[in-house]
Order: structure tokens, then sequence, then C-alpha cells
């Protein structure tokens, strides 16, 4: 009993960690759309402040990641000073990046938005090893008769994929 409710939560944290999985490659392909986008304009450009503006965007989506990747570290340990130092990092790099583009200030945000966009990946990364680690670990505990609900699992991990 004690372990299905486990294999329950254990399901639960893997389709969490998805979502988030999911979320920091969206918010990767936005920060390289963004830093796409800001390569040839002038600081004059009154486009640059709508790049501020979708960099600011981007910030308020990172907490939302952040938010959800600190409450799940707290269920599992092996995340924990992993995530909050790669999260930490990357709100250094977007809060940069947000006072450089206020300040017109275009190298340092360019190098601001390409380190944010790097520390997005290595959590993306991390986080990816770590959910294919669970799924191991899950369907090796499975006894015999459990094995058939493994297919919870394989539809999981193609959902990653998403």
């Amino acid at each position: 009993m004690q372990s299905a409710m486990q294999m329950e939560m254990d399901q639960q944290n893997l389709e969490s960690l998805r979502q988030i999985i999911h979320g920091l490659i969206k918010l990767s392909y936005d920060q390289e759309g963004l830093i796409k986008e800001f390569g040839p304009i002038q600081q004059t450009d009154p486009r640059y402040v709508t790049i501020s503006q979708n960099q600011l965007k981007l910030k308020d989506d990172a907490k939302v990641l952040e938010d959800s990747l600190l409450e799940l570290s707290k269920k599992d340990a092996f995340m924990g000073s992993v995530v909050t130092k790669e999260v930490g990092e990357l709100n250094d790099h977007i809060e940069k990046a947000v006072g450089n583009l206020r300040e017109r200030r275009k190298g340092n945000a360019s190098t601001a938005m390409q380190l944010s966009m790097t520390s997005i990946n290595n959590l993306a990364l991390m986080l990816n090893d770590h959910f294919e680690m669970m799924m191991n670990m899950m369907a090796n505990a499975m006894p015999g008769k459990e094995r058939r609900s493994r297919a919870n699992l394989t539809h999981l991990a193609k959902c990653k994929k998403c």
C-alpha cells in the first residue's frame, strides 16, 4: 500500500518535473529569439523599448518557473542545492540584462541575455537527466505485477518530448 502511494507521489513529481522542463525549454527559445532580434538593433531604435519589455516578461516567466523549481526541490534533496545555485545565477543574469537594457548598455545587455540562456539550458539539462534517472529508478522498483503500470511511465516520458 505504501509502495503504491510512493509510486503515485513519484509519478506526480515526474509530471511536475516534466512541466518545468517544458517551461524551461520554452523560456530558452524565447530568450534566444530575443537575443536574435536584439542583435542588429541600435540603441535609438524604437524596438529597443519593446525588447526591454519582452525581457521583463521573460523575467516574470522565469520567476514562475523558479517558484515551481524551488517547491519541487524541497521534495527532492538531490535537486536542492544544485537547482538553487543555478536559479540564483539565472536571476542574476536576467536582472543584469534588464538593468543593462534600461541603461542602454547594449553590449553588456547582450552578454547578460546570453548568460541567462546558458543558465536556462543548464537547468533544463540537469532536470532532464534527473527526470530520466527517476524514470529508471521507478521502472526498476516495480515488481512483476506492477510492471504493467509501467505504460504510465512510458507515456509520461513520451509526453516529456511534447
